[in-house]
C-alpha cells in the first residue's frame, strides 16, 4: 500500500516535528508539503514555542496564503480570497503533484499529534466507493486537520466545489462518503493540546512522550480540563524553561 502525504498550512506554533516524525513512521509513504511562514503572525501569535520546524527541502515554502501568492505558485486564472476556498485549493494543488500510483492520499495540518497507526489507511484502501475517512471532531461532520482518501476520493474531492466560509469541517462534499475515526489534536504551544474527541488518555500519553524529546523538557500536569466535556485541552506542565 503507497500513500501520498500532503502536509499543508501555516506553522504559526513551529511546532512541526510531530508530522514529520509520523510520516516517518509510515512505509511506503511520499510526501508534498506547502507550508506558509508568515514571519509577522509567528512573532505575535501565543502559542509560539521553542521548537524549529525541519521542513524536508521539496516542500513548497512561502510567506503567506493569499491569491497572489496562490496565482503565482499555481498558473491558475482563479482565485477566491476566502480562507476556507484558499485552504482546499492548496490541498488540491499538492496532492495534484503526485502520481495516480497511491492507494491513500493523506491531509495533514503542520501543527497537529496523531496517534501513529497503519490500521486506518488499509481501511480507507479498502472502500470500494468514494471515500473520506477525518480525524475525530464531535461538533461537525467532519474534520478538515486531517483526512485521507481513497483513489476514488481523491478524483471525487479534486472536482468538487471548493468550501467558502470559516470552517470547511461544516462542509458537505457531495459524493464522498465521509467518516469520522483517527485520533488528532492540534498543538496549541508545547504546553497544551486541543482535542475535539469523548477519550484523549492515550493520546494525551502518547503526547508527552514526544515533549520529552524537545528541548523543552516537560510533563503532564493534568488529564482534561474538565472531564465530562468532549472538547480537551491537555495541560503540559514545563519542567525548565523555554528559548528560542
Amino acid at each position: 500500500m503507497r500513500v501520498a502525504a500532503c502536509v499543508v498550512g501555516h506553522v504559526r506554533t513551529m511546532l512541526i516535528s510531530p508530522v514529520m516524525t509520523l510520516l516517518h513512521t509510515i512505509p511506503n509513504l511520499t510526501s508534498n508539503g506547502v507550508i506558509f511562514n508568515d514571519a509577522q503572525a509567528f512573532n505575535a501569535h501565543p502559542h509560539m514555542t521553542c521548537d524549529t520546524p525541519q521542513l524536508p527541502p521539496h516542500f513548497e515554502v512561502y510567506e503567506r496564503s493569499n491569491c497572489k501568492t496562490y496565482l503565482n505558485a499555481t498558473g491558475h486564472t482563479i482565485c477566491n480570497s476566502d480562507i476556507a476556498w484558499l485552504q482546499h485549493a492548496w490541498i488540491q494543488h499538492c496532492f495534484r503533484r503526485f502520481d495516480s500510483q497511491h492507494e491513500v492520499y493523506l491531509r495533514l495540518r503542520p501543527d497537529l499529534f496523531v496517534l501513529p497507526t497503519l490500521s486506518p489507511f488499509h481501511l480507507v484502501a479498502n472502500q470500494i466507493s468514494s471515500f473520506m475517512l477525518t480525524g475525530i471532531k464531535w461538533d461537525a461532520p467532519q474534520s478538515d486537520m486531517l483526512f485521507a482518501l481513497n483513489t476514488l476520493g481523491l478524483a471525487t474531492y479534486l472536482k468538487s466545489p471548493l468550501p467558502t466560509g470559516c470552517c470547511s469541517d461544516y462542509h458537505r462534499w457531495h459524493g464522498l462518503r465521509v467518516v469520522q475515526g483517527m485520533s488528532v489534536c492540534l498543538i496549541r504551544n508545547v504546553q497544551t493540546i486541543q482535542c475535539w474527541m469523548p477519550d484523549v488518555t492515550n493520546i494525551a500519553r502518547s503526547y508527552a512522550m514526544h515533549v520529552q524529546k524537545l528541548p523543552c523538557h516537560s510533563r503532564i500536569s493534568c488529564n482534561s480540563k474538565n472531564p465530562t466535556s468532549c472538547r480537551h485541552c491537555i495541560h503540559i506542565k514545563n519542567t525548565q524553561p523555554c528559548r528560542l
